[in-house]
C-alpha cells in the first residue's frame, strides 16, 4: 500500500517534468497577478471576473503544471520560465 502512495503522490505533483505546459493568455495574467501576491478576490476585481471565473483557471493551471495548489503553480512557472520576477 506506501508504495501506491508515493506513486500517486509523484503523478500528482510532477515535479521533474521537464515539457512546459502550454498557457493561455488570460492564465498567464492570473499568475502574474497571483506571483504579485494578489487574492482571488483580488484578482476578479482587477480583471472585472467572477472570483469562480478565477477559481476554475487556477483549477486548470493546476491541471496543466501537476500542482496541487496555486503557490505550487506559480513557483512552478517561475521555474519553469513561464513568469519572470517582477
Amino acid at each position: 500500500m506506501k508504495q501506491d502512495e508515493s506513486y500517486k503522490s509523484l503523478i500528482l505533483d510532477n515535479e521533474h517534468a521537464t515539457c512546459t505546459p502550454k498557457i493561455t493568455v488570460r492564465e498567464q495574467q492570473i499568475l502574474q497577478l497571483c506571483a504579485k501576491g494578489m487574492t482571488t478576490a483580488e484578482i476578479a476585481r482587477s480583471l472585472h471576473r467572477a472570483e469562480s471565473t478565477i477559481n476554475f483557471h487556477f483549477f486548470n493551471l493546476r491541471a496543466k503544471f501537476g500542482t496541487r495548489c496555486r503557490h505550487a503553480t506559480v513557483l512552478k512557472a517561475l521555474k519553469l520560465g513561464i513568469l519572470t520576477h517582477t
